[in-house]
Order: C-alpha cells, then sequence, then structure tokens
C-alpha cells in the first residue's frame, strides 16, 4: 500500500466544519485527519523580539563589564576614508594595467602585420 501525506493549512467554522486553504492532491477516499491549531505568528515574532533585545543587551552587558570601548564616529569615518582611498587606489592600478595591455595587444598586432 503506497501512503501519501499532504499538510493542508484551514480554518475551522464556528458550526464544526473544516474548510481548507487549498484543494487536497489526493484521489477520492477516505482520509484521516490530524488538527493542529496553528502557531500565532504575531506572538512568535513578539518572542523573536524579545530574544533578540535579551541577547543584544547580554552582549552590551559584558563588553563593557569587560572595559570595550566602541569606535567613535570620527574612527569609523576615519576607517571608512581609509578603505575608500585604498579601494580608489587600486582601481586605478587596474585601469592603468588594463590600458597598457591595450597598448602591449596593439603593439603586437602591429608588429605581426609588419
Amino acid at each position: 500500500m503506497n501512503f501519501t501525506e499532504t499538510i493542508l493549512a484551514g480554518t475551522i467554522q464556528a458550526d464544526g466544519t473544516l474548510v481548507l486553504d487549498n484543494k487536497p492532491s489526493l484521489p477520492p477516499g477516505r482520509v484521516q485527519v490530524v488538527v493542529r491549531p496553528e502557531a500565532d505568528r504575531n506572538q512568535e515574532g513578539e518572542a523573536l523580539t524579545r530574544d533578540y533585545l535579551q541577547t543584544m543587551k547580554a552582549i552590551r552587558a559584558s563588553q563593557l563589564a569587560r572595559g570595550h570601548r566602541p569606535r567613535s564616529m570620527v574612527e569609523i569615518e576615519a576607517e571608512q576614508a581609509k578603505f575608500s582611498a585604498e579601494m580608489d587606489q587600486e582601481i586605478e592600478e587596474a585601469v592603468q594595467l588594463q590600458e597598457a595591455c591595450r597598448l602591449r595587444r596593439k603593439q603586437m598586432e602591429s608588429e605581426s602585420q609588419s
């Protein structure tokens, strides 16, 4: 015997009837139905938010306890400027390399035609 299980969502009406959100992809015949309340997504979201905030507060308290000092805006901006300058330099070097390759290719083409 081949067993196929399909999980569908639905709503229990006030009169006790079950209204499915989608049509089951099973052949006609008797089925066994297990009804389980769906978790309240709003409550789950609130719990996750609470857990996240508690975790962040614990991390911050631990950092303060061991004397960690977060970077200032001046330090962050200085580091961003340094990285930006390094990136600009790398881009300029890549452009120069590309130009040198283009000129060398052109030189080799003209030598092969001579």
